[in-house]
């Protein structure tokens, strides 16, 4: 399916690093590790509600905001980076908002305006959440993709919340503490909200921070289930497909769901149309601003038994990295990238200092066309709490330290690039 045309054009006017890799399949883990240089490990910021970055640990922002740059960050915020785990520190600007290309436009403006009037260079980064496990669909109109999906099978946001909505409320003893039930007889107790639509309202404004409350009820709620609110709709979601499989449908939900997010992801790349248009053809931006379009991790769709992101497979770790710098040709690098060398690849390009806590190299080499013969034979570290992966071209070994998963594994990529022949056992 031809799903991302126009970042397909973005990609193809820049260098495209066909062989990166996440430092986590985790969002925050990977987040951190783009702004510091550092791998999870080091950095130690995995859950956005308990972890704190090392203020000994330099930032990408701090380093470009101490040499005169404007440094703006725009998407959300409550899950991810935010100013209680250090994540926006070295930002001079925050818009901590889902926000929709056309404003990513506007911001861009604005920003560009004031650099032509003060000559005051910005980097702004963009983070959009969209794109997340379960797929929700406006309709099931929005594309003709989706008629291959049957009735029975929820992509919509209003399919999708009946059965969180239903499943917190047959599960709110386990979720919730009894002190937060007590506390909101009016969403728990009440026996005519049969399917739990009032509490799935509930609790989708906590999970976008909009929840009506004083600044100490909304700690206190959040607290009960803040970091697990994605394993709640997760396991909801799950629950009622694996339902559906063994009942009805059998592998076939693995081809439901990629249909699902397939549209998703169109949808996403024809919101970013426009803005794309202004960053290829625009002359305001295309002869003087840098470009990088990355993602946080991939998505698993059964290759190793689960969907979203709980393991450190490559599916979910080798990632999109294109990188668009004024003057210099397009071409693909095969050698193996991670997100780690961003940080210094930025800095490089505009003249900075790397810091020395950046575990990360530049890849100005690649951009030029030379060949950087330290990267040949890198290892590549990532990991997410539950397990750690280390890998180079040739070899990859996943330790992991949940009891349900198997101690170690070992794979032999040249000839099992799918990871599924473990020479350990």
């Amino acid at each position: 399916r031809n799903t991302t045309p126009n970042i397909c054009r973005l990609a193809n006017s820049g260098m495209i690093f066909e062989n990166h890799f996440s430092q986590s399949s985790w969002t925050t883990p990977n987040q951190f590790s783009f702004l510091t240089s550092v791998n999870p490990e080091i950095h130690n910021v995995k859950n956005a509600f308990v972890d704190r970055l090392d203020n000994r640990i330099v930032t990408l922002t701090e380093s470009l905001r101490k040499n005169g740059y404007k440094t703006v960050w725009g998407g959300y915020t409550l899950f991810t980076v935010n100013e209680e785990n250090g994540g926006l520190r070295g930002f001079s600007d925050a818009y901590p908002d889902d926000l929709t290309s056309d404003r990513w436009q506007t911001i861009i403006g604005e920003f560009y305006e004031n650099y032509q009037k003060e000559k005051t260079p910005f980097f702004i980064y963009f983070y959009g959440s969209d794109l997340h496990f379960p797929y929700r669909l406006d309709s099931r109109d929005v594309h003709e993709w989706i008629k291959t999906i049957p009735e029975d099978y929820p992509v919509t946001v209003e399919e999708i919340d009946k059965i969180i909505g239903s499943y917190l409320k047959d599960n709110s003893e386990k979720i919730f503490s009894k002190e937060i039930i007590t506390e909101y007889p009016e969403i728990f107790l009440n026996n005519e909200d049969m399917n739990g639509e009032k509490l799935i309202s509930w609790f989708w404004s906590l999970a976008s921070a909009t929840f009506d409350g004083t600044d100490e009820e909304k700690t206190k709620v959040l607290s009960q289930f803040n970091w697990r609110v994605w394993k709640i709709i997760y396991d909801a979601y799950i629950e009622n497909v694996k339902t559906l499989a063994a009942q009805k449908y059998g592998d076939r939900i693995v081809e439901f769901t990629r249909t699902a997010y397939d549209v998703r992801l169109n949808q996403i790349d024809q919101n970013m149309e426009d803005f794309i248009d202004s960053l290829l053809t625009g002359e305001q931006l295309r002869d003087n601003t840098i470009v990088v379009f990355l993602s946080d991790h991939g998505e698993e769709f059964m290759e190793h038994g689960g969907f979203e992101h709980h393991t450190l497979y490559n599916e979910l770790l080798r990632i999109p990295l294109i990188i668009k710098v004024p003057g210099i040709s397009p071409r693909r690098v095969q050698e193996p990238t991670q997100t780690i060398d961003v940080f210094p690849t930025i800095l490089d390009l505009v003249g900075i200092k790397i810091p020395k806590s950046a575990q990360g190299i530049s890849l100005v080499s690649y951009l030029t066309g030379e060949k950087d013969k330290n990267t040949e034979d890198r290892y590549i570290v990532s990991s997410n709490g539950d397990s750690t992966a280390i890998q180079n071209r040739q070899w990859k070994m996943i330790k992991n330290y949940l009891p349900e998963r198997i101690g170690s594994e070992l794979y032999y990529l040249v000839q099992d690039s799918q990871e599924k022949e473990n020479l350990r056992t």
